[in-house]
C-alpha cells in the first residue's frame, strides 16, 4: 500500500462522528448555560483545543472551553477563576482544579469508551478586541 491512501485511510478512520460532535456541542451548551451568574462581567466563550482547531480524533479527546473575560474586568485573575468555579460548583460539577483550567467530571460520560472530561480555561483579554 502507498504510503498516501494508508494515512489517508487513518485519517478517516479517526474522524468524529457527526452525532459525536453534536453531543459535544449539547455539553459546552450546558455548561455556558450554568456559567450563568458570570455573565455580569461579559465574558467571551470560545472552543479550545482540538474541538477548536477542528483535529479532533475519536481515539482520545476531550473538550476546552475558554472564557475571557474583558481587559477592562479590574478582578485579578484568581477572582475572574474563582467566579468560575463557584458558578459550575454551584451547578454541581465535580472539578479538579488545574493552574489555570478547571477539569470537569461529567456525572454520565456521554463517551464511555473514552476518560471524556471537560477543560475549562479561565482567562482575560489584553485588548477590546478580546486577542
Amino acid at each position: 500500500m502507498r504510503l498516501h491512501p494508508y494515512l489517508v485511510s487513518l485519517l478517516d478512520k479517526q474522524r468524529m462522528k457527526d452525532c459525536d460532535l453534536e453531543r459535544l456541542k449539547s455539553i459546552r451548551d450546558q455548561i455556558r448555560s450554568d456559567l450563568e451568574p458570570i455573565n455580569q462581567y461579559n465574558p467571551r466563550f470560545y472552543n479550545g483545543g482540538s474541538y477548536g482547531k477542528k483535529t479532533m480524533i475519536r481515539e482520545a479527546f476531550d473538550l476546552d472551553l475558554v472564557i475571557y473575560f474583558p481587559h477592562t474586568d479590574s478582578r485579578s485573575l484568581k477572582e475572574m477563576y474563582t467566579s468560575v468555579y463557584d458558578s459550575l460548583d454551584r451547578a454541581g460539577y465535580k472539578m479538579t482544579p488545574r493552574q489555570i483550567a478547571l477539569s470537569l467530571q461529567l456525572p454520565n460520560n456521554p463517551f464511555p469508551n473514552q476518560d471524556f472530561h471537560v477543560d475549562v480555561v479561565t482567562g482575560k483579554a489584553v485588548d477590546e478586541k478580546f486577542y
